[in-house]
């Protein structure tokens, strides 16, 4: 389950499109997730241009 994106909560599909809408190509955003066994782990992503 997604919790947040670049520091932002994630509530929804609205928030998630928000967040990567702000985020900036080629510099890397901390996602944070809920794993299935419910414990919180945070990922490092680098948001790129779309082709």
């Amino acid at each position: 389950m997604l919790l947040a994106f670049g520091g932002a909560p994630v509530d929804s599909a609205a928030d998630l499109s928000r967040a990567v809408a702000r985020a900036r190509p080629g510099r890397a955003v901390t996602v944070t997730v809920r794993g299935r066994d419910g414990r919180r782990r945070w990922l490092t992503l680098t948001p790129d241009i779309a082709p």
